[in-house]
């Protein structure tokens, strides 16, 4: 029989060093992490670089190295210890050979691109070549909050359902969004309930990278099913990174209060919605009147305890409910009579379907509802939110700008269209807007700076002086519709996308850069 026993540490904080090894036995640190804020030890708020004593900081690098050495690791590793600040003691907890969600962070801080380097890591290159030679800019912090479909109460976090009918995110200077999210996106129990992940990047102290999350925050709207971005604004409005009072266990002890603040810090957009059920079971309150038990949460069905007709007691469990490693159960409100079953072990819920119907008067025949025939030729609502978001970006959508630029020449759009004659046009970074959002209304920058002032892509040119060759080119065309042709942050960005893939696939670049002063 063998034991393994890992050393407590009472009040102790989670921190990560992420190492990477090559072939040739040259392994590095590229930073480290506080991970500290989480609830059932799963990670909510994350930041980068720990606040560590050097000495600390020190003992783990070098025991991260160690770790990987020993283990002749070829590839990325996240190395994680959990310390505690008041003894200084800091024991290893684990090893992912592998990236972490919150390599955003490391990036952010280090310069580094990890999902990038891992691969050449794994292709044979050494981890210079690889890019991973990267110190922590000095006096750079960066913070990363997980935002999850979840609704959040005193009791606990149950995952939650439903359809994102509206959303704005974040952007700026040193703000970065990860998400899959669209309007129109559905989110069911099926997967992980993260969002999006929102990262804030400052050069300076905790105190002011503290201050750029809330604002990134403050941005954020995503309505149509509940979300922890209330309870991530008060976690970022009562805990200071450099104080002494959080822990991994911060969270948990401190939720109710936590509840409480997130309502202060919620806003319109953060609903709570009913359940979603067909029109055959009906809305929630209905359901409950008839005296069904509903699933509070998406998820699947792991276990039925009970059978029609059984009598049960007030608490009794009758389901469980088995949502992001964590289970739900269903118990009895009262004590009663088993009359109806809706589920079985491996179906899939929503939050408001029905469970089990206690005894009462009445019958429910809990059939389900014919599905509804979908006609091809609607338009999904993300798609719509899509087509009309582009369509902003166009000529036609700013006849005045427009009517201007004519008066000197002619539009961005219209010499890149005469330069494809018909042909294709892959264009690259039409939706973006200025970077001005702390200053300037989202819809304002919507209407009045449209790809930041840049028409951008890679084309395929027609036309007879081309024969069956149909070259492709990149091109890049600037805007002068746009702030006068100021060249903003997301236009460098796009330029530099350009160029990249135009050196890397070997295509011509042509360059619409004719000046903003006056014609000759």
């Amino acid at each position: 029989m063998e034991v393994f026993a890992e050393e407590y540490l009472e009040h102790a904080r989670h921190i990560e060093v992420q190492v990477a090894r090559d072939r040739h036995g040259t392994a590095v640190t590229l930073g480290d992490r506080d991970c500290s804020l989480q609830r059932r030890h799963q990670k909510v708020v994350e930041f980068a670089p720990a606040v560590l004593e050097d000495a600390v900081r020190e003992g783990m690098h070098a025991s991260a190295v160690a770790v990987v050495d020993r283990a002749e690791l070829v590839g990325l590793a996240t190395v994680e210890y959990l310390w505690a600040p008041g003894s200084g003691r800091w024991t290893l907890l684990e090893v992912n050979p592998r990236l972490q969600v919150e390599h955003t962070i490391t990036e952010e801080v280090t310069g580094a691109d990890l999902v990038r380097g891992q691969i050449r890591l794994a292709l044979g290159e050494d981890v210079a070549v690889a890019g991973l030679v990267a110190e922590p800019v000095p006096g750079r912090r960066s913070l990363q909050c997980r935002v999850t479909a979840e609704d959040v109460t005193a009791t606990g976090w149950a995952p939650a359902t439903g359809i994102v009918s509206d959303l704005v995110l974040p952007s700026g200077g040193g703000t970065r969004v990860d998400t899959h999210l669209t309007a129109g996106t559905e989110v069911t129990g099926d997967y992980d309930p993260l969002l999006a992940k929102i990262v804030v990047t400052t050069d300076g102290d905790p105190a002011g990278l503290l201050s750029r999350a809330r604002a990134a925050l403050a941005e954020t709207s995503i309505s149509g099913l509940p979300t922890t971005l209330p309870i991530l604004r008060a976690i970022l409005a009562s805990v200071r990174l450099d104080g002494d009072d959080y822990d991994t266990g911060l969270l948990d002890r401190s939720l109710a209060d936590l509840v409480e603040l997130a309502k202060e810090h919620g806003d319109p957009s953060d609903t709570r919605p009913g359940a979603d059920v067909d029109a055959d079971r009906g809305d929630t309150a209905r359901l409950v009147e008839q005296g069904w038990l509903v699933s509070r949460t998406g998820g699947t069905v792991t276990a039925v305890e009970v059978d029609e007709g059984q009598d049960v007691e007030a608490g009794g469990l009758l389901v469980l409910v088995e949502a992001m490693k964590m289970e739900q159960p269903i118990t009895a409100t009262a004590p009663g009579r088993i009359v109806e079953l809706a589920v079985a072990v491996g179906d899939t819920l929503r939050a408001g379907d029905p469970v089990v119907r206690l005894e009462h008067d009445g019958d429910h025949d809990g059939d389900a509802g014919e599905g509804q025939d979908i006609d091809p030729a609607d338009v999904r609502p993300d798609l719509a939110a899509l087509l009309e978001r582009r369509a902003t970006t166009r000529d036609d959508a700013r006849p005045s700008a427009v009517e201007k630029r004519r008066a000197r020449g002619r539009t961005a759009r219209e010499n890149v269209a005469d330069l494809c004659r018909g042909g294709d046009l892959v264009e690259y970074g039409t939706l973006a807007i200025a970077a001005q959002r702390r200053r300037r209304d989202h819809g304002d920058l919507v209407a009045k700076t449209p790809g930041d002032g840049m028409v951008a892509g890679l084309a395929r040119l027609l036309g007879e002086e081309f024969a069956d060759s149909s070259p492709e080119v990149a091109v890049i065309a600037y805007d002068y519709t746009v702030l006068a042709g100021t060249q903003g942050q997301i236009n460098h960005a796009k330029t530099d996308r350009v160029l990249e893939l135009a050196e890397r696939r070997g295509y011509p670049v042509v360059i619409f850069a004719e000046g903003a002063g006056a014609p000759r």
